[in-house]
């Protein structure tokens, strides 16, 4: 999953545990190392993981990779630009 992807899904409110470890799935087998990446991939390993504890990594997760979440309002646009090329393909 690419970023502006899952940005779009927070700012719906769309975005559950799933999306999260697969983004950082996603950066581990594009070889992008960190820690913080890791352990949100792992996360979605887990039965019922906790929202707080991915909110958390996630956000350490950003920081390693110097990445800032778009507003709303362009999250809500790459979401859409993103939903629309998916169904292209």
């Amino acid at each position: 999953m690419k970023f502006e992807h899952l940005a779009g899904k927070r700012a719906l409110g769309i975005a559950y545990s799933k999306d999260y470890a697969d983004w950082a799935e996603s950066l581990l087998h594009e070889d992008i190392e960190s820690e913080n990446v890791a352990i949100l991939a792992s996360i979605g390993l887990e039965r019922n993981p906790d929202s707080e504890e991915i909110e958390v990594y996630f956000k350490k997760s950003l920081t390693d990779l110097n990445l800032v979440l778009p507003s709303e309002v362009i999250s809500l646009a790459f979401y859409r630009q993103s939903s629309f090329v998916i169904k292209l393909y």
